[in-house]
């Protein structure tokens, strides 16, 4: 299956980032806050561009911290209900296109749907190995968001997991999980319950 996750991380943006990373977010609870930013920068230079995607989308609790950072000094803080890091209604198929284009989602599925993609990012300092967290409303959501193993179910929404690894590190990179309650019934990632830790299978 060709990878999302080559495709969108540049040396260059990686070096950018991991620059900033490495001086400003030191603590490990502002490495979320990372993570997002450059999960939220990368969506924001896809190309073709998403319409209408602005930092409303990013509608997270912190990512308040990414005001340190000159050209996010005016990022005010999110106060409504977060169901995930990003949403995106993908309301011309450019998202949804690029999935499918890149092994994601299935053509004969999902080709024209214009569904509403939930972001949710993973970040960590360490490799791809190391455990992420879920809390248990995360998980729940990600079952009753999950499009099921035809992918037919719940068309209107899809639910993704970003996992930022190697977070300030040269080799800082990203893994893309569409729908990982599927990829979890599949035995493709391995989750253990309290907390839920989930790692490649």
């Amino acid at each position: 299956m060709a990878g999302l996750d080559d495709s969108i991380t540049s040396v260059a943006f990686s070096e950018t980032i991991r620059l900033r990373a490495s001086d400003q977010f030191e603590r490990d609870f502002k490495a979320g806050a990372a993570g997002e930013l450059f999960v939220f920068e990368l969506l924001s230079r896809l190309d073709p561009p998403l319409p209408t995607f602005t930092r409303d989308n990013w509608q997270s609790v912190i990512r308040k911290f990414v005001t340190i950072l000159p050209e996010y000094s005016d990022m005010t803080a999110w106060h409504g209900r977060e169901t995930a890091d990003i949403t995106y209604d993908d309301q011309d198929g450019v998202l949804t296109s690029l999935f499918i284009d890149k092994g994601y989602l299935r053509d004969d599925v999902w080709r024209g749907k214009t569904p509403r993609f939930y972001i949710e990012v993973k970040s960590s300092t360490a490799d791809n190995r190391t455990p992420l967290f879920m809390s248990k409303h995360q998980y729940r959501r990600m079952q009753e968001m999950s499009n099921g193993e035809t992918q037919s179910d719940n068309m209107d929404m899809v639910y993704v997991i970003f996992r930022v690894y190697n977070l300030g590190q040269q080799g800082m990179r990203v893994k893309v999980y569409v729908d990982p309650e599927v990829m979890r019934v599949r035995g493709e990632l391995l989750f253990t319950a309290e907390g839920w830790s989930v790692v490649p299978a």
